[in-house]
């Protein structure tokens, strides 16, 4: 069999605001944070299954963010251990899907307009204290932040990898994928 991924976006993770009336803010923005489920499949058997943000729910709080770059529903790849560059682990990429912008992300995972990634990481994140010093691996973010990216928790993160590898899978190996929509 062939290793595929399958992923149901619930249409209530559209709602990420929790206060539609308010402003998008860190706190206001992380309504129904990662509650689309990412499958992981050898062929039709499922060998695993975690909770994933796929809906980008930064716009209005980093500069360029912007919920049309949430992922569309339909068939696409993850290419297998991509450069980490701001992350921690293994990281994958995002490739041939299109935004719902329409914008077509291509093999290095980003489209024509915009250069930053579109990634599957998990919620760590290489950033700064305010003192210079860097957070180290195991220190999480609050919630799922994303521009367009899926993320996951660490530990579901490594078990993609390491099944990954153990089913053969390697740098820049494309894993085709499908990301529906569902109700829950």
């Amino acid at each position: 069999m062939a290793l595929n991924i399958s992923i149901t976006r619930f249409y209530s993770s559209l709602d990420f605001l929790i206060n539609p009336k308010a402003p998008p803010t860190y706190d206001n923005s992380r309504g129904h944070n990662m509650e689309d489920i990412w499958v992981l499949n050898d062929g039709t058997t499922p060998l695993m299954s975690c909770k994933v943000q796929t809906v980008a729910n930064l716009e209005g709080i980093d500069k360029g963010a912007a919920f049309l770059h949430t992922i569309e529903p339909g068939e696409f790849f993850i290419r297998a251990f991509v450069p980490q560059r701001s992350f921690y682990g293994d990281i994958h990429g995002i490739v041939g899907a299109k935004t719902m912008a329409g914008e077509l992300i291509d093999f290095n995972s980003i489209t024509s307009t915009n250069p930053f990634r579109w990634l599957v990481h998990d919620t760590q994140k290489k950033r700064e204290y305010p003192d210079g010093t860097m957070f180290p691996p195991g220190v999480l973010v609050r919630s799922a932040w994303s521009d367009g990216c899926f993320i996951m928790l660490p530990a579901s993160l490594t078990k993609v990898s390491q099944l990954f590898k153990q089913y053969g899978i390697k740098k820049d190996q494309l894993v085709p994928t499908v990301l529906k929509m569902g109700s829950k």
